[in-house]
C-alpha cells in the first residue's frame, strides 16, 4: 500500500508508521527506487545501520553520474538551439545522504570516505573529529580534490598542516577563496530551500 502511494508521491512515506520506516528490506528498496534522500525518512535505527547508509551513499553516486550526463545533454541543447528550461536537471540533485546518518556513522572513516568519493561537500556532514584528523583529511583530499575546504578551522589555520598539504602536492592557494564561496553557496542554498527548492552542492 505504501509503495503504491509512493508511486504517485514519494513523500507519502513521511506519513507511514515506524514499523514501515524501520523495515530494513523495504527501506533498501525505497532507496533503490526513489533515491538516496529517502534515507531521511528511515527510522533512527536504520540511519545507524552501516549497510543501509552505504546503500544510500552508493545510490547518491549513481544519481550524481546520471545528473552529470543530463546536464551535459542540456548544455549541448543550449549550444544547438539556444537557452531553454536549463535549470531543471542542473538544480535537482539533492545533498549527500550522509547528512541523515547517525552521529556514529558520520564519524566512521569508511562511511565518510565513501560519501566523499561522490561529493567532497559530503564532508560538511562529517564529524568534527574526522575533519580535525590530519591523516583522514589528507587521505580524503587525495581521493577527492576539494576536501581541504571542509577541514576543521583548527587544521585550516595550522601552518604546519597546510605546509604538509602542499608537500603532498595539494593546491591550497585558493582555500581562502573557496571558504568564501562555500559560505555564499550556503546562504543561497538555504534561501532556495526556504522556497521549496533543492540545490546541488558539488
Amino acid at each position: 500500500v505504501v509503495m503504491a502511494a509512493m508511486a504517485r508521491d514519494p513523500t507519502a512515506l513521511r506519513f507511514a508508521g515506524n514499523d514501515v520506516k524501520g523495515d530494513r528490506e523495504f527501506m533498501l528498496e525505497v532507496i533503490r527506487v526513489h533515491g538516496s534522500n529517502m534515507l531521511g525518512c528511515a527510522s533512527t535505527e536504520l540511519k545507524a545501520d552501516r549497510g543501509v547508509v552505504l546503500a544510500a551513499i552508493a545510490k547518491h553516486g549513481c544519481e550524481r553520474l546520471s545528473s552529470r550526463e543530463e546536464r551535459l545533454t542540456e548544455l549541448q541543447d543550449v549550444v544547438d538551439r539556444g537557452p531553454r528550461r536549463v535549470l531543471g536537471h542542473c538544480w535537482r540533485l539533492s545533498d549527500s545522504p550522509l547528512k541523515f546518518a547517525s552521529a556514529n556513522l558520520r564519524a566512521d572513516r569508511e562511511v565518510v570516505l565513501a560519501a566523499a568519493a561522490h561529493s567532497c561537500s559530503a564532508l560538511q556532514h562529517a564529524a568534527l573529529e574526522l575533519m580535525t584528523d590530519r591523516e583522514f583529511v589528507l587521505e580524503a583530499e587525495a581521493q577527492r580534490p576539494g576536501v581541504l575546504r571542509f577541514a576543521s578551522p583548527q587544521l585550516r589555520e595550522d601552518p604546519e598542516f597546510m605546509a604538509l598539504a602542499r608537500s603532498h602536492g595539494f593546491n591550497v592557494a585558493e582555500l581562502g577563496h573557496w571558504q568564501q564561496v562555500v559560505r555564499d553557496a550556503g546562504i543561497v542554498h538555504e534561501r532556495l530551500r526556504a522556497r521549496g527548492l533543492e540545490v546541488a552542492r558539488v
